[in-house]
């Protein structure tokens, strides 16, 4: 250190955490080296008690167990001590602005301390070392095989020149595996590779994004608990390859949402039947209630399997053909993603048995009923539409674009499928509406609605166009 200058002292430090994320891990030790312009030294090294578990990949790295600090001090205990040796001073450590700042940064402001290392010089050698050594290609020709590689930047040349680079790297580290499997989990890992541009990875088996606000954190949750970041995801300039892999795996989920339904529909008290329509999807829905059929629930449960992607609504009139046609007198539509409540299923029921309506509507927008995790531009979106349908078609219902609906046979009798052509909102709107014209009594249930807890909404601007236009041509005939 006789060659770098100081005019106040500098603070060398390192962290060993429970893992890697900066927000949600904690410190297990800390130690600090804090030099002055004359050269002395003081220095501080705390064993730290995270209060959560250390991961086994922090553990793999520094050692230290859950048992070796579950005795030692809390952060609040030796925060002021550690932030006080920061005093007046820069700061030092390897990779530390990336990752031994932030994440002590939250240990202070957890405990109440405001960081100040806004206010000091940070030196990095992480950073001078990747800047002085260069890690080209032609570095490495020169370092690997001792020559000068010619013709940089030709594809043919770079090519070869990969090739030399690796035997020289073989030849140079003899502890390097010499199979292909055993390199690439040297260089990335024992998990696989999800998407090329790497902004999904895997983490002991769950698949979590690797930018952004969720950062380390699994897709699968992300959907449960902000189900409209994957849309902005989807829609945004990311990889193509990336926006694949991410409508595999919420496709992957949907299939598992087939199994989880049909369970929670055949807990309920009545003899309930499901009907399953598969349009060819690719999430493994029809193998899935095959198996249901063949192992568990050989005679309430059934299959329609269709070639291609035939729409929404034709899938409703396809199921209730179905059900028409076995005499079944209470036929019922609902999202198989749990936005849904199958034990609402009940409420409908009674709503239609009782007598009190030929239709009963899981609405959200009556007394009592709600909605949850939709953000607001999506909430006003739809209650417009529906204080829209009520202004052109005068129907009294609150929730004409509902999809939770109990009718009574006598109403799918009555209604002329055949002449239903929508699709998505207005698919909902017309049944309705046609219900309505025939005398039939509409009942409202309130319902609470989650938005896509399991699966993916099918919302477009189409969708809406059609809505929009197909009321002015169910209640004007145009």
């Amino acid at each position: 250190m006789h060659r770098l200058k100081l005019t106040r002292p500098v603070v060398f430090f390192d962290l060993e955490t429970t893992g890697a994320d900066i927000i949600k891990d904690r410190i297990v030790e800390i130690a600090l080296i804090r030099i002055h312009p004359d050269g002395s030294r003081e220095s501080m090294v705390r064993r730290v008690n995270p209060e959560m578990p250390i991961t086994p990949g922090a553990f793999a790295v520094h050692g230290i167990s859950d048992e070796d600090v579950q005795d030692s001090p809390k952060f609040a205990a030796i925060a002021q001590q550690v932030f006080e040796h920061f005093q007046d001073c820069d700061v030092a450590g390897y990779n530390v602005l990336n990752f031994d700042i932030p994440l002590l940064a939250e240990e202070f402001l957890r405990v109440g301390i405001t960081p100040d290392f806004d206010s000091c010089h940070i030196v990095d050698p992480q950073q001078i070392f990747f800047r002085m050594e260069k890690r080209t290609l032609s570095a490495a020709v020169e370092f690997y095989c001792g020559k000068t590689l010619q013709n940089a930047h030709s594809a043919e040349a770079d090519t070869q020149a990969v090739i030399d680079v690796l035997t020289g790297q073989l030849d140079r580290y003899p502890q390097l595996a010499i199979n292909v499997e055993h390199l690439h989990q040297f260089a990335f890992g024992q998990e696989p590779l999800i998407d090329y541009a790497r902004r999904l990875v895997s983490k002991n088996g769950e698949v979590c994004y690797n930018f952004g606000k969720y950062q380390g954190r699994a897709v699968r949750e992300i959907l449960k608990t902000d189900p409209a970041y994957h849309h902005w995801v989807l829609e945004k300039e990311f990889a193509l390859h990336t926006k694949q892999k991410l409508r595999e795996l919420i496709a992957g989920f949907r299939g598992q949402n087939a199994e989880k339904i049909v369970r929670a529909v055949f807990a309920l008290p009545g003899d309930f039947h499901v009907l399953i329509i598969d349009d060819g999807s690719p999430d493994g829905t029809a193998g899935i209630i095959r198996r249901l059929q063949e192992q568990e629930f050989p005679q309430n449960l059934h299959l329609v399997e269709r070639s291609g992607k035939l729409g929404l609504g034709t899938a409703y009139i396809t199921g209730f053909r179905w059900g028409l046609e076995r005499g079944y007198e209470y036929l019922f539509e609902m999202d198989a993603d749990f936005s849904h409540d199958p034990k609402d299923l009940l409420r409908l029921h009674e709503a239609v048995a009782s007598g009190k309506a030929d239709v009963a509507i899981g609405s959200r927008y009556v007394k009592g009923g709600s909605i949850v995790n939709w953000p607001a531009d999506r909430v006003m979106i739809s209650k417009g539409g529906a204080m829209y349908t009520q202004l052109i078609t005068w129907m009294p219902v609150k929730d004409p674009t509902a999809g939770f609906i109990c009718y009574r046979r006598i109403v799918l009798q009555t209604i002329d499928l055949s002449n239903v052509k929508f699709v998505g909102y207005a698919f909902q709107i017309g049944m309705k509406y046609r219900a309505w014209k025939a005398g039939f009594k509409i009942k409202e249930v309130p319902i609470r609605f989650i938005d896509r807890v399991e699966g993916v909404s099918k919302m477009s601007k189409g969708i809406v166009k059609e809505a929009m236009l197909g009321v002015f041509k169910m209640r004007f005939g145009r």
